[in-house]
């Protein structure tokens, strides 16, 4: 289910507008743990579902909007699956449509 329309999905999408639920958020900076992946890489604890995501308040927010909020805003062009991220939507149509991808189709 699309949990974006309901009352926790509405909680969910304004908790992760602050900043991505950074520490300015208090009901979300109580969740998060800033761990030392490498020098360059941080992540974040999901408050939510307890997984630890790559990626700083970036990283969170996307997951948040895939996973809890079911954010998923790029379609495939040749059937209805959607996808959270253009790359996991384009490489979908490359393995399931494969040489259709490339074929323009006429309206009649």
């Amino acid at each position: 289910d699309n949990v974006a329309g309901s009352s926790r999905g509405t909680e969910l999408k304004s908790l992760m507008d602050n900043k991505a639920g950074g520490a300015s958020n208090p009901m979300l900076s109580r969740g998060l743990k800033k761990t030392k992946m490498t020098p360059s890489r941080t992540s974040r604890m999901c408050q939510l579902c307890g997984k630890e995501v790559l990626g700083g308040d970036y990283g969170l927010k996307r997951h948040v909007n895939a996973v809890h909020l079911y954010f998923r805003p790029f379609k495939c062009s040749f059937c209805d699956r959607t996808f959270a991220q253009k790359n996991k939507m384009e490489r979908h149509e490359k393995r399931a449509h494969g040489d259709n991808r490339n074929k323009i189709f006429a309206v009649v």
